[in-house]
Parts: C-alpha cells; sequence; structure tokens
C-alpha cells in the first residue's frame, strides 16, 4: 500500500474542545522520545467521504470539493494526533496517468499535501513505484487499464488487449514514470524514503515454477514486469532490482542522495516461510549491489491471532524485526491495523496494538517510523476490505478506543520500561500479561517448524501444513534465467 509518513516540525492547531481524548497527543509522545519516533496514520483510504467526492479534496476540510462533505473530527484528530500522513491511493500508477499520453496528474496528491503541510507534516515514505502483486491484468486496481490491457498474455483473454506491448515499451514505461514522479514527490516535501516495490513475495510457495526465487517471487501471472525483463523462453526477476536501482538514480538526480529506500510486506510479522522468503531475497538483492535500506512490517493483524501466533507478544515480533535488523536493514511498521472478530475484547486489540509498537521501540533505533492504517472505524465505503472490522483505535464516532490508551501509556513509558526479551528461535517465551490475567506461553520452534516442514504446494500455519492454490505457469515460459 501507499505511504506517506511524517516528522514533525512543531506543534499543530488546537482542535475543538473535548474532542480529544485526555492526556498528551500521540505524535508528541511518539516526538518526545530518544530517538524520536514517526507516528502516523493513512489518511485517504480511511477518510470518511461520499461515494460521489473526491476523497482527496475532501481531507482537510475543502468544501468547494463537488459532492465532499468534510468531517471535522476526522481532520482535527488527524491532525492532532499524528505526525505522520499517507496518500495511499492518490500516488498510484492510475491516479497519477489514467491514459499513456496524458502529462502526469497530480491534483489528488497534491490536496493530501496541503493538508499535511498546513498540520506541519513532512513526508518520510512514499510507497506508489510498483505494487507488485497487482501489476497485472487481473487485478488493475493501483495501475491504469492502458498499462494492463497491453499486456500480451493470451492466458486472460477475457482482457481486451488494445495496445499489445513488446517487452521494451513496457520496461520503457516503468522507467519514466519512475523519472517523472519520483523527483516531483521529494520537490514536494521533506521525503525521507520510499518504497519502489510493494508486496512482491507470495503468501506460499508457487507450485510448477521451478527453483528459487521464481517458487516465491511474483511472476508473469501476477506482475507483468517478470514478462517484460524476460525474454521468448524466459520469465525473470531481474525487475525487482531493476526498479529500486531506476528509484535510486531518480532521487540521487533529484538531490536527495540520503534518500532511503524500502521493501513493504505483510505476514512478516512472526516466524514463518514468507518471512524468510523476503529476507532471503532482499539479502541476496542487497548482496548483488540493489540499493535496499529497509523492510516495512505492514501488520495487517487480527485481534485473536488467528493464523498469526504471536501476533501480540512483542518479544516475537521484536524476535522478527531484529532478523532483519542483523542483516543490514532499517524497518518500519507501515500499515497497521487489528481486525476484530467474534469472541475478540477490546483488551485484545489493545494487546496486540501494543505488541508492535514495543517491538518497534525496542529495536530503536533500526525502527523509525509506527504508521496506522487510518485511525477510525468510521470507515467511507461498505466495500473497502476492513470495513466492518472495526480495526482501528478510534471508533466510529471518534471516541478514542482501548487501543489508542494502550499505545498512549508505551509512548509515554521510560525506555526500560517497554523493553522486551530478545528472544531466537528454538526458545521459549512468555508474552506479557493481558489485562484479563494470565500468561501466553509462546515457542518459536512452533511458528517456524510447520513451514520448515510442509512440501511444495502446502504451506505452514498455526502448526500444520495447509493446501494451497496450484500456481499457474505462463503458456510457453519456464521459470528461470535472470
Amino acid at each position: 500500500m501507499l505511504l506517506l509518513l511524517t516528522t514533525i516540525c512543531g506543534a499543530a492547531a488546537a482542535a475543538p474542545g473535548g474532542l480529544l481524548p485526555p492526556g498528551a497527543r500521540l505524535r508528541d509522545l511518539a516526538a518526545a522520545r530518544t530517538p524520536p519516533l514517526l507516528f502516523g496514520t493513512d489518511l485517504v483510504d480511511s477518510a470518511p467521504y461520499p461515494a460521489t467526492g473526491d476523497p482527496a479534496a475532501c481531507v482537510g476540510g475543502n468544501r468547494s470539493a463537488p459532492g465532499c462533505q468534510p468531517n471535522a473530527s476526522y481532520a482535527a484528530i488527524a491532525s492532532q494526533e499524528f505526525s505522520a500522513g499517507n496518500a495511499d491511493f492518490c500516488l498510484v500508477w492510475s491516479s497519477s496517468q489514467p491514459t499513456p499520453a496524458q502529462r502526469y496528474d497530480f491534483t489528488c496528491a497534491a490536496r493530501i499535501f496541503v493538508f499535511m503541510k498546513k498540520h506541519k507534516m513532512a513526508y518520510a515514505h512514499v510507497n506508489a513505484v510498483m505494487q507488485a502483486h497487482n501489476v497485472a491484468v487481473w487485478s488493475p486496481c493501483c495501475n491504469p487499464s492502458w498499462l494492463t490491457d497491453g499486456y500480451p498474455y493470451s492466458a486472460w483473454s477475457r482482457r481486451n488487449y488494445t495496445y499489445n506491448y513488446t517487452r521494451a515499451q513496457a520496461r520503457g514505461f516503468l522507467q519514466k514514470r519512475i523519472a517523472a514522479v519520483v523527483p516531483r514527490w521529494i520537490s514536494s516535501a521533506d521525503i525521507k524514503a520510499i518504497i519502489p516495490i510493494n508486496e512482491a513475495i507470495a503468501n506460499q510457495p508457487y507450485t510448477e515454477r521451478g527453483g528459487w526465487p521464481h517458487t516465491w517471487i511474483t511472476g508473469a501471472e501476477e506482475n507483468m514486469f517478470s514478462w517484460a525483463f524476460g525474454n521468448s523462453t524466459h520469465n525473470s526477476t531481474a525487475w525487482f532490482g531493476q526498479t529500486f536501482k531506476w528509484v535510486r538514480a531518480a532521487a540521487d538526480g533529484a538531490g536527495a542522495s540520503k534518500l532511503k529506500l524500502f521493501y513493504n510486506d505483510y505476514g512478516i510479522e512472526t516466524p514463518g516461510a514468507k518471512q524468510d522468503a523476503v529476507l532471503r531475497l532482499l539479502t541476496e538483492q542487497k548482496a548483488a549491489g540493489v540499493p535496499i535500506d529497509g523492510i516495512g512490517f505492514q501488520s495487517h493483524l487480527p485481534c485473536d491471532c488467528a493464523g498469526v501466533a504471536g501476533c501480540n507478544s512483542s518479544a516475537v515480533i521484536a524476535a522478527s524485526m531484529r532478523r532483519f535488523v542483523k542483516a543490514g536493514f532499517k524497518v518500519a511498521v507501515t500499515e497497521l491495523d487489528v481486525k476484530t472478530a467474534p469472541g475478540c475484547t477490546p483488551a485484545m486489540q489493545a494487546a496486540v496494538y501494543g505488541a508492535v509498537l514495543k517491538a518497534c521501540l525496542s529495536v530503536s533505533p533500526h525502527c523509525e517510523a509506527f504508521m496506522v492504517w487510518g485511525f477510525t472505524d468510521h470507515i467511507w465505503s461498505p466495500t473497502q476490505w476492513l470495513a466492518g472490522k472495526k480495526p482501528a483505535i478510534f471508533d466510529g464516532d471518534y471516541h478514542a478506543k482501548e487501543s489508542y490508551f494502550t499505545l498512549q501509556k508505551i509512548l509515554a513509558a521510560k525506555t526500560d520500561d517497554v523493553a522486551v526479551p530478545v528472544v531466537t528461535l528454538g526458545t521459549s517465551l512468555a508474552t506479557e500479561p493481558e489485562s484479563g490475567g494470565g500468561v501466553v506461553l509462546v515457542d518459536l520452534r512452533d511458528l517456524a517448524r510447520a513451514a520448515a516442514a510442509c512440501g511444495v504446494g502446502t504451506y505452514g500455519s498455526g502448526g500444520s501444513c495447509a493446501n494451497c492454490t496450484t500456481g499457474r505457469t505462463t503458456p510457453g515460459m519456464i521459470y528461470g534465467g535472470a
């Protein structure tokens, strides 16, 4: 997903009396820590606005936008509680270049930038260059139809192939996009990092795709650039490293040589085969000279940790973060939400939020940013993927939930009070007691055992193996090569 995190530059304007929860603001508490922590939220995907309105126009109370009904509570809380913001889908390819001949349109993002600047937010992470699993004909959420319709992949015959691009043309589109948008983003604000690639690793191994890394990294079925960087007989993974290199060159050319480049993914917060695959890929790419500086932990988690054992343990999550830190990467929490389910209590949800924050703080200064994926249960659309899940730290009426106060307490605590046990695979530990009492025992060996034991076509979940969908192969193509 798309990220714009922010650094704090001073106090924000006062909010309407009585609207905000008691105690210090989260952004102020995070900024007061040593070292300071960027503390942010998504500003578009979860912003309340009418279905006919422009979400970017509504953020910040722009009443001149057609169909916009700005929510003062949303804008006030966003500006007061967070030193980080996310422009989300305003930055994706489909938003900024709807047609191949059209000049780039930055209107949507510009409106968000105005709101963020007004409330002293400076951007630290931008994630909008490539949604790796969405650069495909079957999932055009983040890429323009003119790009995906031109993908000559005959197995997807239901698509209307209007353009039928060559591999060289497809590569050129990506390179030109990077050269156009990266300098523009950098000139718009004090951007600290960009995420060139998002979600390139599968949740479980693909079958029938040969060996590493093709069994894990998105191939031609999911990502047209696997085809574009290949040849007539082989798909390729070269698109991964080249995308980072092009972004690095564009940033350096714009005078941002210190800008960090992150990879971003979900399902890596606790031990498992996907975490292993992401770590291996990033380590190998970095060793090959690809300029990767850090890893974003998206952290879309369930409050009962179903299928994600240990997600309410700061020690488990911190151990995962330390694996990447030890390999030379920075870490950031980029899209945290905790969806509810029958039987979940406010205390259970708060425990997950607290565990992720404490894990981040425990690996400081290597964890530089903490971002929630929207802060209110007042989600703008019934079709939004978290609608009805009540995943946020404020309820639908903008009242702070127990999760909010848990984060507030942790941020206000002294460093020694938020320390977590240092654990490694093969050791047992007890998680922090929940407010309802009791201690949850977690054996890290159990969390990784299934992933190691499961064969091709299966994956580890909760200590056992589960079936996966059989992977498809491109007709006439084989997996291998660069």
